[in-house]
């Protein structure tokens, strides 16, 4: 039995391409024909990787996600308090803000205790022998399982926020779901009334110092009237007018009468004299009074200034007073500015893994693989399969093809001989191959007399006997030939 053999003409070997001719771009049609020629192996990666993608989906833990709608507004700007309204950017930073704080680890700490999910795998029994540093680290391990599963979005269109968690229970989805909303909004009205209770304490000790102020002002207002002897400022300017002006009128009185004893008596008359005394006592009364009403205005000033500070000093009061009755009332305010709009349910079906999704992808990797595998042994297989390789690879022109010989079962009984194979079976195919050879040999030298034929190969088994010795039996119907064995160790012609 002899393998295909391939003969060529090795008379131009010196002219063989080096490797990076050999290196040849793959075309599109070469593509084509490598996978054509690997299809099976092709399907059969395809195939695996569909059964591994099935084995991984159903191997691949569910998960569930529950949501929920939350609408959050800013509170209202009270007009009265003089609170500025939000303004875009504001809006902004408030959403932001409170979208954190969902997320934030004080929410997922509040879910936890309320749903005590640090207790879920253990009873009673079996927390209390844990330590306080395990329980702590249960409850954190625990926290950082709701944050790990919370998703937080909000529309920019319509403010609403939506709360996700993603979990491998259904129901412990929605109710961390729930809870986070729940928590959310508590978290909101404490820190609310722990705002207005930190500002309804600072208000009443800074109440109480203004009140301890319009008392001192008030007091120190009432010892400066006893002591100067003033009822008020305008009731002070009233009764310096009034004694200013009965002064004048007595001045003027005088004035008139000793002008009118002048006209009769004179200047000796005691009628005059009193008369004059009479004029300066007024003047002198006058004088006085003027004196003492310049100093009661210095003393006015200041009674102004003490009646002032103790306007500013209740007004300010007043006002306190009245921002503190609206803390108070705002503390005792339980409603809040969100609302739950839809609750999340118990999911049905999981969200994830999508199976079809996943086999799919494994199906194309498997492909991929295939073919990328195809075209890596293509690319590493040095090897000749068909006559166009050689042509292509080597550059050499490929003059025939020997076909497998084997005995048949009628020629088993007699000895078999491919080296004369040719001869016995001249109507075969082997035989036909053989003249075939024969001819392409006689007609690659057609300018020129061939008389020396070599037939070798790179190893032993290839077919060179077989080949020389049937090809030397068509030759010699043709002429005269003789066949030499070169083989000086293992000679099989003879």
């Amino acid at each position: 039995m002899e393998p295909l053999k391939i003969t060529s003409d090795i008379s131009n070997a010196a002219e063989l391409p080096n490797s990076d001719k050999q290196a040849k771009e793959l075309t599109f049609s070469d593509y084509l024909n490598i996978l054509r020629r690997h299809k099976w192996g092709i399907v059969s990666t395809g195939i695996l990787g569909v059964l591994l993608g099935v084995l991984v989906a159903m191997k691949t833990q569910p998960q569930y996600e529950a949501s929920l709608t939350l609408l959050a507004e800013p509170s209202l700007p009270r007009v009265t308090t003089g609170q500025p309204y939000y303004s875009g950017m504001s809006m902004y930073l408030f959403y932001k803000t409170q979208e954190e704080i969902i997320k934030s680890r004080k929410i997922a700490k509040k879910v936890v205790h309320m749903l005590e999910l640090d207790k879920i795998k253990h009873s009673d029994s079996q927390i209390g022998l844990l330590t306080p540093e395990e329980k702590q680290r249960r409850i954190d391990s625990q926290i950082s399982m709701v944050q790990g599963g919370l998703f937080v979005s909000i529309s920019e269109k319509s403010k609403i926020f939506k709360i996700r968690y993603v979990s491998h229970d259904p129901q412990l989805a929605a109710d961390i779901t729930n809870a986070v909303a729940r928590a959310y909004i508590e978290f909101t009205l404490e820190s609310r009334l722990s705002q207005a209770k930190h500002s309804s304490s600072w208000f009443t000790k800074r109440i109480e110092e203004l009140r301890k102020n319009v008392l001192v002002a008030e007091s120190v207002l009432q010892d400066y009237q006893t002591k100067e002897g003033m009822v008020g400022t305008e009731r002070s300017k009233e009764l310096e007018g009034t004694r200013l002006l009965n002064m004048n009128q007595e001045l003027r009185a005088a004035q008139t009468k000793y002008s009118e004893l002048a006209k009769r008596y004179g200047i000796k008359h005691p009628k005059l004299i009193l008369a004059k005394a009479d004029l300066e006592e007024a003047k002198k009364r006058f004088l006085t009074e003027e004196k003492k009403i310049v100093g009661d205005e210095r003393k006015v000033t200041k009674l102004v200034k003490l009646e002032r500070d103790l306007t500013v000093t209740r007004q300010l009061y007043d006002l306190f007073v009245k921002r503190f009755k609206e803390v108070d009332i705002t503390s005792q305010d339980s409603n809040t500015n969100i609302r739950i709009l839809d609750e999340a349910q118990v999911p049905a079906y999981p969200f994830k893994p999508d199976r079809k999704k996943i086999v799919l992808i494994y199906l194309f990797g498997g492909l991929f693989f295939g073919i990328m595998l195809s075209i890596l042994r293509e690319r590493l297989d040095n090897t000749f399969k068909v006559p166009e390789d050689i042509e292509e690879k080597l550059g050499q022109t490929v003059l025939g093809t020997v076909p497998l010989i084997e005995n048949s079962k009628k020629e088993q009984s007699i000895e078999f001989l491919p080296e004369r194979h040719y001869q016995t079976n001249t109507l075969s195919m082997f035989a036909e191959s053989i003249n075939h050879i024969r001819t392409s040999i006689l007609f690659s030298q057609i300018d020129k007399t061939t008389k020396t034929i070599l037939v070798t190969s790179s190893v032993p088994g290839e077919g060179k006997t077989t080949t020389s010795s049937n090809l030397a039996l068509s030759f010699s119907r043709l002429g005269r030939t003789l066949l030499v064995d070169a083989d000086m160790r293992k000679p099989r012609v003879g």
